[in-house]
């Protein structure tokens, strides 16, 4: 970490002398410099030469180029568009939401969960507590997801639709849809972005996954509602999952299994997810 703060410190002062071997020096400069000469006839030949030396035309040119060098704010991603601290400043003020799961995405495919709990404090005023936090994996192609297959994790705020499971239920004050072998998380146009029983509906679903087989992942999940009105082709699936063997997703969020079991015995339907990349 000692290394990277260096090479950090090492590119900002590179930058700073580029600038400066750049920047066209004003009348008054040389003069300074040449001012600790022995003679003022030297004086006067080499302001001559420094005069002369630059167009003014040139100089402003350059001047305007000089001035043209701005930081570069990095591009925002889709759904990229909100502070984080604004956010969970007005559901800390929202009586009708208990916890939070920020989901903060990192480089690559890496990330980090922190689930917090609402607090009463003095005067009445609420705070979030952190109650949980742990490591997470995201989408295999980083955030910013817009449409179906980019393996993508989306950036925004969330609510829950269902709580699901491999494993029996936990405990949770979610509702609660247990994965059998006829269960699908369905991509197809009919019953796109949605969790359903192939025997209850009669669609055998070729496009989608069916869940069962999905372990440990599906052992453990919370089904977002991102996409809330079932756009085909927007994105379908994305859930808050467990833990696989491979360190990355298809454009969901991964939490240790025990975490994810924690959370969901924990949380109830008020419960919000913020993934952001900072």
């Amino acid at each position: 970490m000692k290394k990277l703060k260096i090479s950090a410190l090492a590119a900002v002062m590179a930058t700073v002398l580029a600038l400066s071997a750049c920047r066209v020096p004003s009348q008054s400069e040389p003069e300074t410099m040449i001012s600790n000469t022995d003679t003022t006839a030297s004086v006067a030949i080499d302001t001559s030469v420094m005069e002369t030396s630059v167009p003014e035309t040139a100089a402003s040119e350059t001047s305007m180029a000089t001035d043209s060098v701005k930081k570069i704010e990095p591009e925002k991603l889709p759904g990229q568009d909100f502070d984080v601290r604004e956010e969970l400043f007005k559901l800390r003020n929202d009586v009708s939401v208990k916890q939070v799961l920020v989901i903060r995405c990192e480089e690559g495919t890496k990330g980090h969960a922190m689930y917090l709990v609402k607090e009463n404090v003095e005067d009445g005023k609420a705070a979030w507590k952190v109650a949980r936090e742990c490591d997470a994996y995201i989408g295999l192609n980083g955030p910013g997801k817009t449409k179906e297959g980019d393996t993508k994790t989306p950036l925004g705020v969330f609510g829950v639709r269902t709580a699901f499971g491999i494993r029996s239920n936990p405990g949770t004050k979610l509702m609660y849809t247990s994965i059998t072998p006829d269960t699908y998380a369905c991509s197809c146009d009919k019953y796109y972005n949605r969790i359903i029983d192939s025997k209850v509906t009669g669609h055998k679903c070729p496009d989608g996954e069916q869940m069962y087989y999905f372990s440990p992942e599906y052992n453990y999940g919370l089904a977002t509602d991102y996409n809330p009105n079932n756009e085909y082709g927007k994105g379908s699936s994305i859930f808050i999952h467990c833990m696989g063997v491979k360190p990355y997703t298809g454009g969901c969020v991964a939490i240790p299994e025990d975490d994810m079991r924690y959370i969901l015995q924990d949380c109830d339907p008020s419960i919000k997810i913020i993934i952001q990349k900072f």
